[in-house]
């Protein structure tokens, strides 16, 4: 785990989950370290318990409720409670009440036990997972692989021994799989679930590990590594990056107002656009225009880039032109002013393309074309031709694309006049609007 895939995965205004086995806390508290030297707020929190002993070089803030605006540390260890060796942490829709979390903060939490043990499988109360965990790492430790499965290093071994038989007691890629599958993937749909394994440095046969990352990618759609905490290195992985082009460069002349710092859910139309996208991609762009100065005094750069558009008075054209060329397999396209659309589309759109590569992905609400597009990393060469006001439009036209309907009217729903901007603010506080 280096400071590249910390920065990659882990983007402000969110909550993530740790579950599974093989050095969690050590790999939060490193994610911490990294994420406080950036410039983030962190909160280390927990649904389960977590050692004393783990924490005792930090400063553990005791509290009544999961309150974050508050913080007084760089790196906050907020918990309930404390029982002899243990601290105790919140339930489960504590922290699902967080509405508001700002774009300098993230949230870690331990949200599952092991008992130091390499390898678990959950028991059914396992593990707690807020419904607002917009990623979850699921861990085990490399040093189980090709390994006899026994109580040494398997937490809930009675629970394997009814999926494995007693004559096949060994870890093996089969084994893991079945394990992976039955036990964690199965029956409880994570967010953007992530497998870790762990303790890399100690892995003896490069082969099958290999093989067993690239049958979780394409056997579960998941993105799977292999690490050391330790050295601070990742090893292998098999996963797609993501690159989001978020358009904010523009005037808006029929807004009274900056469009892009409109106050929306205690943030701005332009940070609840930022936080949507940055939990699904590891590179966000973020292009300025006409109120360069202003955004950039409103909204602190962390994770995230800002890019000028030398010529946005040129329209949307520039921005596609003057993008930054993306480092990643496949990236999306939006407006900055469409906070409605739903993170469920947005992975329904991502999981099409993954069919479906190769093509430019348009969503639609009742028969009109929204936002996000996803475009092919091989069609960004295609925007510096772009022209006008147009957007990418006319490379859609030429190209093709796939369309998918969705039951979502946030993917239309943008504001070009006070009237939208009322009409949104409406239907986030829960009423429908038209």
């Amino acid at each position: 785990m280096n400071k590249q895939f910390i920065l990659e995965q882990f983007k402000g205004g969110h909550i993530y989950s740790f579950i599974g086995a093989g050095c969690k806390t050590s790999a939060i508290k490193e994610i911490a370290r990294i994420l406080y030297i950036e410039g983030y707020k962190v909160v280390i929190s927990s649904t389960t318990k977590m050692s004393v002993e783990e924490f005792a070089e930090y400063k553990v803030d005791i509290r009544k409720s999961i309150k974050i605006d508050d913080l007084t540390e760089n790196i906050n260890v907020l918990l309930s409670g404390k029982s002899e060796d243990k601290y105790l942490g919140f339930k489960k829709n504590e922290f699902e009440d967080l509405v508001h979390i700002p774009i300098d903060t993230i949230i870690l939490i331990e949200a599952d036990g092991s008992r130091r043990l390499p390898f678990k499988v959950p028991y059914e109360h396992e593990p707690v997972v807020p419904d607002n965990s917009v990623k979850t790492f699921l861990f085990f430790s490399a040093k189980v692989i090709g390994k006899e499965i026994t109580a040494d290093n398997t937490y809930n071994l009675e629970r394997i021994k009814e999926i494995i038989s007693n004559e096949d007691m060994v870890y093996t890629n089969e084994n893991i799989l079945k394990l992976l599958s039955q036990c964690w993937i199965a029956d409880i749909n994570y967010r953007n679930l992530k497998i870790i394994v762990n303790q890399g440095d100690v892995l003896i046969n490069d082969y099958l590990i290999k093989d067993l990352l690239s049958s979780i990618y394409k056997m579960f759609d998941i993105g799977a590594y292999l690490i050391s905490i330790k050295e601070k290195k990742i090893y292998k992985s098999f996963d797609d990056k993501i690159g989001v082009l978020i358009l904010a460069a523009g005037e808006g002349k029929r807004m009274d107002g900056i469009k892009q710092l409109m106050d929306f859910n205690d943030s701005t139309f332009l940070e609840e656009t930022i936080k949507k996208y940055s939990s699904f991609a590891q590179e966000v762009v973020v292009t300025l225009g006409y109120y360069k100065a202003e955004i950039r005094q409103n909204i602190k750069e962390l994770g995230f880039q800002y890019q000028e558009i030398e010529d946005y008075k040129d329209g949307m054209s520039a921005s596609f032109k003057e993008s930054k060329d993306f480092k990643t397999d496949y990236f999306l396209v939006t407006p900055c002013d469409l906070p409605l659309i739903e993170e469920n589309t947005i992975d329904i759109l991502l999981k099409t393309y993954k069919k479906n590569r190769g093509n430019i992905i348009v969503p639609r609400f009742m028969g009109i074309n929204g936002h996000p597009v996803v475009f092919p990393i091989e069609m960004q060469a295609s925007f510096k031709n772009i022209n006008g006001d147009k957007g990418a439009r006319d490379i859609i036209r030429q190209k093709g694309c796939l369309f998918i309907d969705v039951d979502d009217p946030g993917i239309i729903a943008d504001i070009d006049t006070f009237s939208d901007y009322i009409k949104i603010k409406e239907a986030f506080d829960g009423k429908s609007f038209n």
